[in-house]
C-alpha cells in the first residue's frame, strides 16, 4: 500500500520528521508501538495523509501484535502455543516495519531532494527505551503472579499425596514440570520420592532423596526417609 501524499510542508526546527530508517529499526530492535507512535507524528511532521486502507491495516496489526503479546505474557513458558504466538510477533513485527516505511517512502525522499533535515535520534531511543522497561515490568509482574499461582498448587497436591494415592499420575506431572521451573525447591525432590515409592519405583524414589540430600546434606528426615527405602 503506497500513501497519497502532498508537498512537502516547512518544519521548524523543532518538528523536523525521523528518518524511515529509523522508525524501522526502532520497531525491529525494540517494538512496534513506539515505532506507530513515530510513524503517527512522522505523518504530520511530513504533512501527509496515508489513505484510509493503510491506517486500517496499520492499527489492525497492531492490534493484533498487542494481543499476541498480551497472551504471551500469560500462557506458559515454553509451550506449542508460546511458540506459535512468538512466530505471530515476529511475522507482525516485519509486516509493520515494512509498512511503515512503504507508506511514507514517497514523500519522505521528495522531501529529502528538496533539502529537508531530519529529527535527531534522542526521541527514538528514549521511547524504546521506556518501552523496553515497560515490558520488561510486565514480565517480572506476570512471573510473580505465575510463581504464587504454582505454589499455591505445590501446597495442595502435597497435601493430597497423604490422603490418597488416586491422582498421583496428575500429581506426578505437576511436580515434575514444577522441578524443572523451580530446581532451587528442594521439596519437590521429597513430594516425587512420596510418589515414586507409593508405585513402588524405589530407585527412582531413592534417587530423589538423593538429589535433596545433595542440597540439604543435614536433612535428618531426609536420611531416615533414605534409610527406610534401602530396605525395600
Amino acid at each position: 500500500m503506497v500513501s497519497s501524499s502532498s508537498p512537502p510542508q516547512s518544519h521548524s526546527q523543532d518538528k523536523l520528521p525521523w528518518s524511515l530508517a529509523c522508525i524501522c529499526w526502532l520497531c525491529l530492535l525494540s517494538g512496534v508501538v513506539p515505532a506507530a507512535v513515530l510513524w503517527r507524528i512522522n505523518n504530520r511532521r511530513l504533512g501527509i495523509s496515508p489513505p484510509i486502507l493503510t491506517r486500517i491495516f496499520v492499527w489492525a496489526s497492531l492490534a493484533l501484535y498487542v494481543l499476541a503479546l498480551v497472551r504471551l505474557l500469560l500462557i506458559e513458558e515454553g509451550s506449542l502455543q508460546m511458540q506459535r504466538l512468538q512466530l505471530v510477533g515476529l511475522v507482525m513485527t516485519l509486516v509493520l516495519a515494512w509498512q511503515f516505511y512503504s507508506s511514507q517512502r514517497v514523500p519522505f525522499a521528495r522531501y529529502c531532494k528538496a533539502g529537508g533535515r531530519t529529527a535527531a535520534l534522542k526521541w527514538p531511543i528514549v521511547s524504546g527505551v521506556i518501552w523496553v522497561f515497560i515490558l520488561a515490568c510486565l514480565q517480572i509482574g506476570v512471573e510473580a503472579v505465575h510463581t504464587e499461582r504454582d505454589y499455591k498448587k505445590f501446597d495442595i497436591f502435597a497435601a493430597s499425596l497423604s490422603k490418597s494415592t488416586s491422582n498421583n499420575r496428575e500429581a506426578e506431572l505437576f511436580f515434575q514440570e514444577f522441578k524443572r521451573k523451580y530446581p532451587e525447591e528442594t521439596m519437590t525432590h521429597w513430594n516425587l520420592a512420596i510418589i515414586y515409592a507409593q508405585t513402588d519405583r524405589v530407585e527412582q524414589a531413592k534417587a530423589e532423596i538423593q538429589e535433596l540430600l545433595q542440597a540439604e546434606p543435614n536433612n535428618k528426615e531426609a536420611h531416615d526417609y533414605l534409610n527406610e527405602l534401602q530396605q525395600y
